[in-house]
């Protein structure tokens, strides 16, 4: 790893995410949506006191489809996160993380505006976003 920043909080998150090849962060449903909306792949370490578990439950779905690594809380050390990175960078799995995110990102649905903007393209006979 040559460089890297590290950011306890940033009120310009779009600015760290463009400059960012990966993510190291809790898991929340708010932060979940920028990872993904960035097309980054991410170190997730759930919240171990969030409300219901959410937090290791979102993390999961993105573990599950290839998206992230999930450290528990509880076993996680500089040592092994610095590691783990390491292996992400070395052994192309980053890549494919990229992909996967790329896939759940293609997965989602569509925003109501676009749904409504492509019908009203479609009424004019201009071709809107849809496939």
């Amino acid at each position: 790893v040559k460089s890297r920043s590290l950011f306890p909080f940033t009120d310009r998150i779009e600015m760290a995410y463009s400059a960012a090849d990966l993510v190291i962060a809790r898991a929340g449903a708010l932060t979940l949506a920028e990872i993904m909306a960035a097309g980054l792949p991410s170190i997730l370490i759930p919240y171990p006191f969030a409300a219901g578990d959410h937090q290791r439950k979102n993390a999961e779905s993105f573990r599950t489809n290839g998206a992230s690594i999930v450290f528990d809380d509880s076993h996680l050390s500089e040592t092994n996160l610095l590691a783990e990175v390491v292996k992400l960078f070395e052994s192309g799995q980053r890549d494919k993380m990229i992909s996967a995110v790329s896939a759940m990102r293609d997965k989602q649905k569509r925003s109501a505006a676009d749904l409504i903007t492509d019908e009203i393209l479609k009424l004019i006979n201009i071709p809107g976003s849809t496939p």
